[in-house]
């Protein structure tokens, strides 16, 4: 049990002391609320996906990223529900520069040269769709998120990855 349990706070650990390190004498929003909420998110989802599995593979961070990315986009009781499962009482707007902070402070570690840290992060639009300029610049500047228009009828879903 505790090997579980090593392997699922690793992140969030090694997030909070990027993070502290980081941001010394810098205002920023308080990411480790942020990094908090996704610790306690992380072993929900993980007791919920464990029920039915002996064996799986779990990235709690890239969940919480896309749940703030549609969060990000959300209003009314679709925005309330993704609260309630991303499990965080922050305002929409602290909650997702709490995450830029930490995007930023994990992409600015040196780590070696055969070590390289990359967070992508991608929303496939349907072509003539429109996407509010807001929420736009929240995923591109917050979450690192491009922005690519698709024909989802005419072209083919396996292309997409290419």
């Amino acid at each position: 049990m505790l090997h579980r349990f090593v392997r699922l706070t690793v992140i969030p650990i090694v997030a909070l002391v990027l993070v502290k390190s980081f941001s010394r004498g810098e205002d920023i929003p308080d990411p480790i609320t942020r990094i908090e909420c996704d610790t306690d998110f992380a072993f929900r989802l993980y007791r919920t996906l464990a029920e039915d599995r002996k064996h799986f593979v779990l990235t709690p961070f890239s969940v919480s990223a896309a749940l703030g990315m549609v969060s990000g986009g959300a209003e009314g009781r679709t925005l309330e529900e993704l609260r309630a499962v991303r499990g965080s009482d922050m305002e929409d707007a602290k909650y997702h520069a709490a995450f830029a902070t930490l995007r930023k402070s994990m992409q600015a570690v040196k780590y070696d040269d055969r070590v390289t840290l990359a967070m992508d992060n991608a929303l496939f639009l349907q072509d003539g769709r429109e996407i509010q300029p807001a929420f736009q610049t929240l995923l591109e500047t917050t979450y690192g998120c491009q922005l690519f228009r698709v024909d989802f009828e005419h072209q083919p879903l396996h292309t997409l990855n290419q």
